[in-house]
């Protein structure tokens, strides 16, 4: 999981098969742009090695950045920024968050159809996230289930996840998961969860951040964060729909993210 408060910008030439090649590397840090600019060339040169040696990238730990202002580290696995649109996000390398626009429930056979009374969706959804729970990966877990605006937020509860094993993948396709949120899961190293509104949904004005920034787009930035926080005030971003699998206890992050996202209000969602 790379959020870092500085980055470093740095380039070299190499010569390769008679031709002069530019490689350009970020490096971050939480210290110092210096330290920051070490790690770029370190970068640089893994670049090389695989150029010149034809060293194959290792997709299984490579991770990509995450351009995105970090406000709060809350512990090594967990770390809050502002993504592009403006939004706080959770970024969590052990809690697996899964958003889910729609839920792939199956539909009634033609026997359900004829002769029974539709299930009203609340047991039709209860019904999809009981038997998700019953999945091996979830052996022993809990699925914490929210609604949201559009949909539903899923923190699998009981032990620490990769998102990069098997099982993480699994239970993201399982659930209907946004095929691009798990592809990103997979390069960032973590998993994220948006705990405050959407722009558009709460009739602020919208932005689009870039990070890092110069100095002179910080008063920009910073008085739209207030009259973004502002208009936040009496919104949620989720409400519990329901606990399904084991009845295991909350986590410090679980707290954290139920009292940022509004969980017990009764905001209504954006």
């Amino acid at each position: 999981m790379k959020i870092f408060r500085y980055w470093k910008k740095e380039s070299e030439t190499v010569q390769f098969k008679g031709n002069s090649i530019p490689i350009n590397a970020r490096g971050g840090s939480n210290e110092s742009f210096s330290e920051a600019s070490a790690r770029a060339f370190e970068n640089i040169a893994r670049l090389k090695r695989q150029l010149l040696q034809d060293e194959p990238e290792n997709l299984e730990t490579y991770e990509s950045d995450i351009l995105e202002e970090p406000l709060e580290f809350i512990d090594d696995d967990n770390i809050v920024t502002r993504n592009r649109y403006g939004a706080r996000i959770l970024n969590s390398r052990s809690t697996l968050f899964i958003d889910v626009d729609k839920p792939p429930l199956k539909k009634p056979n033609i026997f359900v159809r004829l002769f029974s009374k539709p299930m009203p969706e609340p047991e039709q959804l209860s019904a999809f996230f009981e038997s998700l729970a019953r999945r091996p990966e979830c052996r022993g877990l809990a699925l914490r289930v929210y609604s949201t605006c559009k949909g539903y937020r899923i923190i699998v509860h009981g032990r620490n996840f990769s998102s990069k094993e098997k099982a993480a993948q699994n239970l993201l396709n399982a659930a209907g998961s946004d095929m691009l949120y798990a592809t990103l899961c997979f390069k960032q190293g973590c998993f994220r969860a948006r705990l405050t509104p959407k722009p558009y949904r709460i009739k602020s004005p919208t932005i689009k951040l870039k990070y890092p920034r110069n100095q002179e787009e910080e008063p920009l930035v910073a008085k739209w964060v207030q009259l973004y926080e502002k208009a936040s005030q009496g919104h949620a971003v989720c409400r519990l729909f329901g606990v399904f699998g084991e009845k295991l206890g909350s986590s410090d992050i679980i707290r954290y993210h139920d009292d940022a996202t509004g969980v017990d209000s009764k905001c209504p969602l954006a």
